[in-house]
């Protein structure tokens, strides 16, 4: 049986969503892998419904979560991305945060990430989100993701826009609703369950999921897919008389990340400790060894020295005695030429006597 169009063009974006999953690290930013997981069951629960519309990110950094939110675009639906990138926003507020955690961040740099990954550009508006609403030319949209400035003012500016663009069942999800860095976000967020209707669905370790229509679409079919999703741990509480999912990575141990967390630095500083530890006595015993080698080759460079000065007596003694031979062999040899000269002097007086002998008549002896 072959597959429809649309079944082969799933499979396809699956298999291209596996692919980036494999290479998430490569792209600069923040997105937990409950949060990859969940969106992804977000996407698929909108397309089961035949739930079709365009898709907003506020906030965008280098493209992590908006390369991901591109996959779920299908037939004519649209991501756009809003972000001033390097646009200055004219408050200290959030110029500081940009300035301590977004230096690298560029316009160049989210589209030379994102065109790594799709063929064309979403749609960018560089603007600060307060001047988002007037671009958006009453567009609605299925999916919004709020992950821009952190002030309060700024994320409840943020929330309301999401809510006035929402389409009917449209779901947001807020980022660092609830980190410590964060309070403003945390505010805003619940600011908006509490006062502004928001239903919260469901809640990862970094964002909240929540919507303003029809949460009942949702709720349901999340629990089932995410029961059946062995990489995601469930738990249920309940807010405002409703329940909401509790979601997180299944090989992240403990009651929260922060606990899992703090267990695994724990491991690593023990496990540091006995680094340094074993490292110490081993640097001691290096310390030892060298010790006693240095001191070996003290030992031996005296006894060189002892051996160098023992050599430079017997050089001193033999050039002594070949100083001597030589004055010996001159002394001899003197001698020989005396002993020559004596014996020629005999000879000659014997030759004499003889000479007289004759002279005189004298017979020889």
């Amino acid at each position: 049986m072959l597959a429809s169009p649309q079944t082969a063009d799933r499979r396809t974006t699956r298999e291209a969503i596996a692919q980036y999953e494999r290479s998430l690290a490569d792209v600069p930013g923040w997105l937990d892998y409950a949060d990859f997981l969940v969106l992804q069951l977000i996407d698929e629960i909108q397309d089961g419904l035949g739930f079709v519309g365009d898709i907003l990110e506020i906030g965008a950094y280098q493209g992590r979560t908006a390369i991901l939110l591109q996959y779920f675009c299908r037939g004519d639906d649209r991501l756009s991305v809003c972000d001033v990138f390097e646009q200055r926003t004219g408050d200290d507020e959030n110029e500081r945060e940009r300035d301590a955690f977004y230096t690298d961040l560029t316009r160049e740099t989210f589209e030379q990430y994102f065109l790594r990954y799709h063929p064309k550009l979403p749609d960018v508006h560089q603007c600060r989100s307060q001047d988002l609403g007037s671009r958006l030319s009453a567009r609605s949209f299925r999916l919004i993701h709020v992950d821009g400035a952190h002030l309060h003012a700024v994320v409840r500016s943020d929330l309301a826009l999401a809510k006035r663009v929402a389409a009917p069942g449209g779901i947001v999800a807020v980022d660092d609703y609830r980190r410590e860095h964060t309070p403003g976000v945390a505010a805003a967020a619940w600011e908006a369950v509490l006062n502004g209707g928001l239903v919260p669905l469901c809640i990862t370790p970094g964002k909240l999921y929540g919507c303003w229509q029809h949460a009942d679409w949702y709720t349901e079919r999340l629990r089932e897919l995410a029961r059946n999703l062995p990489a995601l741990r469930m738990e249920e509480h309940v807010i405002l008389e409703r329940a909401v999912l509790r979601l997180s990575d299944a090989s992240v141990q403990g009651a929260s990340r922060e606990e899992f967390i703090a267990v695994q630095l724990a491991e690593l500083q023990r496990a540091h400790a006995a680094h340094v530890e074993a490292a110490d006595a081993d640097s001691a015993r290096a310390e030892r060894e060298l010790a006693q080698r240095a001191a070996d080759l003290e030992t031996a460079r005296e006894r060189l020295e002892t051996t160098r000065d023992e050599l430079e007596t017997v050089q001193r003694d033999l050039a002594a005695a070949l100083r001597d031979a030589a004055l010996a062999r001159r002394e001899i040899a003197d001698m020989a030429i005396a002993l020559a000269q004596h014996g020629m002097r005999i000879e000659d007086l014997e030759l004499r006597i003889r000479l007289l002998e004759g002279a005189l008549g004298i017979a020889p002896r």
